[in-house]
């Protein structure tokens, strides 16, 4: 084995500040290309582009959403185990944000627009609508989401239809996604 000079050390230790740095930013965007970019922290589904609602089509009752983030939940078949436990869940997310409570809504679509005594006494802050108005049924279909109350909808406090959550997601995820909405909103 030979050693290296001076001059041979010097050479290395140019290349090695010059070609380093490249190397290293290469191989950081080859891993944040794959995992990092196109990964999300939210649980819910955006909807791009988010959907303009006019709450006008709803009457005075929609006043209280107007400036409050508001969770949808669609019962176009009456309001059975599956709309009661979006429901449930709704109820909790909004309990569970606790000094934001106010800045939070929830609406139920239900054909009869009449709910049971039972729901209408654990859901009192719940607003009920008949059938989903025609102007909206095309703003809850996509592809992966619509008005047959498989989903939850988040609608932002400018009146903007921008999420869903399937029957999969877990009350944690929600939590944090509002939570997170909730701290960099600056409406609502």
């Amino acid at each position: 084995m030979t050693q290296l000079t001076k001059s041979q050390r010097q050479l290395l230790a140019l290349l090695a500040i010059f070609l380093l740095p490249p190397i290293a930013a290469y191989v950081a965007w080859k891993y944040v290309g794959e995992h990092g970019v196109n990964a999300t922290t939210n649980n819910g589904q955006f909807i791009s582009p988010a959907r303009p609602l006019q709450y006008d089509v709803l009457g005075e009752k929609a006043e209280p959403l107007k400036g409050r983030w508001t969770y949808v939940v669609l019962a176009p078949k009456g309001c059975e185990k599956q709309c009661q436990d979006q429901l449930y869940l709704t109820r909790q997310l909004r309990i569970a944000i606790n000094k934001d409570f106010e800045r939070v809504r929830r609406v139920v679509f239900e054909p009869s627009g009449a709910l049971s005594e039972e729901l209408k006494a654990e859901h009192q802050d719940l607003l009920a609508f008949g059938a989903l108005p025609e102007a909206y049924q095309t703003a809850f279909q996509g592809d992966k989401f619509n008005h047959a109350g498989e989903q939850i909808f988040l609608i932002d406090p400018l009146g903007n239809l921008m999420m869903y959550y399937d029957s999969s997601v877990n009350f944690r995820g929600m939590l944090k996604d509002l939570q997170k909405l909730l701290k960099i909103s600056q409406v609502g």
